[in-house]
């Protein structure tokens, strides 16, 4: 949220840029575990380079596709490289970095509602649920306003519907992701994703 004023009773102070979290604690799920070099190139013209480092982040050189026993050695083009890391390392490291940014304010809350004018599709703020300390206990619902609004929740967005109105399609799985953590496992070929074509 830009330029973004709370509604509710503790807090009017305006902010210039809001990041509504539901919670900011370091995701531990095996997701987006490679940042492809075009992703890399994007992190150093953004300035933010550094949020590859001291996240155990491995160099990525190309792939390695095995069949039957044959590599193919597939390296990026142009001696580029890509990241290898852990997904909630990563995601910490852009917080840190967004939330050392001059205007930015961290706020924990769950966004429940999306705040439109009648008739309007444009989103002028959101409704949301922000526990109290436990001192205090219970929650404690607010608003926000702004006058741009970003919502991402991925792709099994609660508000893509309703933003999209009749445009909307629902996502459709149509593959799994299954994660394996391998340790002391020796690659084909050293700081190369390795793909695997296997039978059925």
């Amino acid at each position: 949220l830009a330029t973004i004023t709370s509604a509710s009773r503790s807090s009017s102070k305006p902010l210039r840029i809001g990041l509504l979290e539901r919670s900011f604690a370091e995701p531990d799920r095996i997701v987006g575990e490679l940042l492809q070099p075009g992703g890399v190139n994007a992190l150093r013209k953004l300035g933010m380079e550094e949020c590859l480092e001291g996240i155990d982040a491995v160099p990525v050189r190309g792939y390695c596709v095995v069949k039957e026993g044959q590599n193919v050695h597939i390296p990026y083009p142009d001696g580029q490289e890509g990241r290898s890391f852990h997904h909630g390392k990563f995601i910490m490291a852009l917080r840190r970095k967004a939330l050392a940014a001059p205007g930015v304010d961290a706020i924990e809350a769950t966004v429940t509602a999306l705040i439109t004018a009648d008739g309007e599709n444009r989103v002028h703020g959101v409704r949301a649920t922000r526990k109290l300390p436990e001192s205090e206990g219970g929650e404690s619902k607010e608003e926000f306003y702004a006058p741009l609004v970003i919502v991402a929740d991925g792709c099994f967005s609660n508000f893509r519907a309703e933003v999209m109105g009749e445009a909307f399609e629902k996502p459709q799985t149509r593959s799994y992701f299954v994660g394996a953590v391998l340790k002391d496992a020796k690659l084909p070929i050293d700081k190369h994703g390795t793909v695997a074509l296997v039978k059925d």
